[in-house]
Formats: C-alpha cells, sequence, structure tokens
C-alpha cells in the first residue's frame, strides 16, 4: 500500500498539472513565443528605418511583419474579420520577363480600409493569436480555438492563360503566386483573383541570360547629383533586358529601377544590378559619395562623359570625363 502511494505520488510528480514535465513544456513554449515577438519587433524597426530612409510618410503594417515571418519559416494563418472591408489586391510585379524554364514569385498585398484581418501563429500544433498595437506585436499565451480551417480564410487563386508558355501555383499562406516558364517562348498573362477582386501580370518567356555586363564598377558622385549606369544581359537579342537595382545603404545613394544613382549623403555603398530572367546573375558597382563637386574633380579615376555639377559657390563647373569615375 504504501509503495502504491509512493508510486502514485512520483507520477503526479511527473506527469501531473504541476509536473516536471508540464513545466519544462512551457517554458519552451514561453520562449518561442517570446522569440516570434522580439523578431517581429525586429522587422517593424527595420521596415519602418527603410520608409524613414526613403522619405514615406507611413508606418510598416501587420501584413508586413507577417510576410518577413512567414520567409523565416513560420507558420501563420490570416483570417479576414469582415469581407466587406477588403478594398482590393496588388502585385509587386505587373510584367516581367523570365527565362525559358525560371521560376520567379510574385508577392500579392490584400488591401483593405483598416486592419481587416487576425493573425494566428502555429507552435506546436496549436494556434496562438497575434495582436499588434502601434508596432508592438504580442502572442496570446493560451491557444486558440482557431484550428486554421475556421473563420473566412483569406484564399487566393491564379491562372495562365497559356500553360504551355507559363503555369502559376497560388501560395496562400505565404500570399505569393509561383510563376514557372516552359520551353516555348512567347508572352502569357498571369491573372492573380481573390474573391470579387483580380489583378494581372503579363509574363515574357524568352532565353535565359548568360552573361552580365555593367558600365561601371566604381563610381564617384558629389552629394545631391545623380549618375547614370546602365547593364546588359546577352545574348542581347533574345534574352530580357530588364533588371532588379538595390543600394547596400539608401541612406548614402538611393538607385532606381533604370540604373540611375542619387546621391544622398558622403559616404560608400555597394549597387547592385541582377537579372530578372530567373538566371540569377548579378554585377556590383562600389559608390563613393564626396561632399562637394570640387572634390570628385581632385580624383584621377576615368569616365566616358562630361559632368555639370556646382562647386561650393553654387557655380556651375564641367568636371572633366578623365577626372569623374573607373570603367571595365
Amino acid at each position: 500500500m504504501v509503495l502504491l502511494i509512493l508510486a502514485g505520488i512520483t507520477l503526479t510528480y511527473v506527469l501531473g498539472d504541476n509536473s516536471v514535465f508540464k513545466q519544462a513544456s512551457n517554458a519552451k513554449l514561453e520562449t518561442e513565443l517570446a522569440k516570434i515577438e522580439e523578431k517581429a519587433g525586429l522587422i517593424y524597426s527595420d521596415k519602418w528605418l527603410e520608409k524613414v530612409s526613403n522619405n514615406l510618410d507611413e508606418k510598416p503594417t501587420m501584413q508586413e511583419i507577417v510576410g518577413e515571418l512567414r520567409e523565416d519559416g513560420y507558420t501563420i494563418e490570416q483570417v479576414a474579420v469582415s469581407a466587406n472591408e477588403i478594398t482590393g489586391i496588388s502585385l509587386d510585379k505587373e510584367s516581367m520577363s523570365l527565362g525559358k524554364g525560371k521560376t520567379s514569385t510574385i508577392k500579392v498585398t490584400l488591401e483593405s480600409s483598416g486592419e481587416s484581418y487576425t493573425y494566428y501563429v502555429l507552435v506546436e500544433g496549436k494556434y496562438y493569436k497575434m495582436n499588434f498595437n502601434n508596432g508592438l506585436v504580442t502572442i496570446d499565451r493560451t491557444p486558440s480555438d482557431f484550428s486554421g480551417e475556421e473563420g473566412e480564410k483569406i484564399t487566393l487563386t491564379a491562372t495562365s492563360g497559356d500553360e504551355t508558355i507559363a503555369t502559376v501555383v497560388a501560395n496562400n499562406n505565404t500570399n505569393t503566386v509561383d510563376v514557372t516558364a516552359k520551353e516555348t517562348a512567347g508572352t502569357v498573362v498571369i491573372t492573380v483573383t481573390y474573391g470579387s477582386f483580380s489583378k494581372t501580370c503579363n509574363v515574357k518567356v524568352c532565353e535565359v541570360a548568360t552573361e552580365l555586363e555593367i558600365s561601371s564598377v566604381r563610381a564617384r558622385i558629389a552629394k545631391d547629383y545623380t549618375r547614370w549606369i546602365t547593364a546588359v544581359a546577352k545574348p542581347e537579342d533574345t534574352t530580357s533586358q530588364e533588371f532588379e537595382w538595390s543600394s547596400s545603404d539608401i541612406s548614402i545613394a538611393t538607385v532606381d529601377n533604370k540604373g540611375v544613382i542619387t546621391a544622398k549623403k558622403a559616404g560608400t555603398t555597394t549597387i547592385t544590378v541582377k537579372t530578372t530572367d530567373g538566371s540569377n546573375l548579378s554585377k556590383k558597382c562600389e559608390v563613393t559619395i564626396v561632399e562637394n563637386a570640387p572634390d570628385v574633380a581632385k580624383l584621377t579615376d576615368f569616365q566616358t562623359s562630361n559632368t555639370v555639377a556646382k562647386d561650393s559657390n553654387g557655380n556651375l563647373i564641367t568636371i572633366p570625363r578623365r577626372f569623374q569615375s573607373f570603367n571595365q
């Protein structure tokens, strides 16, 4: 009898509601939820700084944060609070060129008149509601009744106008559409739909680029001035000449989708150009921004054309082509 009583006490200690196992499980869950909250906070901060740097008078949304978390591998369900509040959808690409046999992803944004969605993150087989208030993301510690099947769940569909040219797959968990080019060159219209809303993307399927050239690998620009660099993908006659441009530090210099660099402040940044046809080719240009135009003229690098700039007194000057930037 004593042994049975002791055994019962031991089982309760190990397996009961306040058992060692239960406490360890709760601690693990708390750690994981806190980790997601911290990650969401960092995403919000990064996106807010990015918007400020681009002079955008707007704050990051919960949908943007959720999108980043999904890319990091978290499963997050999105449920519409009211279908009437959804005002439309938008695509990050309304046209693109894609090399034969390559795949590209279209990101879909669900627009609304307010925060019309409730989000649930899946942790250890259960869903936990996420809350968003003034940039702070918190997660309920009690599992939700939401099962992943309930509520008015966001559902995307995508169709191809000609599947011999390109096929499509809609990914509801990430709000994205994967477009895969076939081996037939041509142009096809991809239609993305959510409820009564739809958007299209024109896709041109072409030969895959085998080489990428850039006009400058180094450049020096005076603050508040611009500089244009060009890129060419080869073979030129059959390959897309559409590129993705980016700056490693947009507070120093920005670049648009045509390769026009705008100098913001003194410093050094790297401009990267990438092919968008799925060939994943890229080139870099190291850009140095100096405070005054005459400082550019003191350099001994080479450039193919003259630049008109201003000196420290605001007078227009011409910087000779041999004094501007090094090209390869």
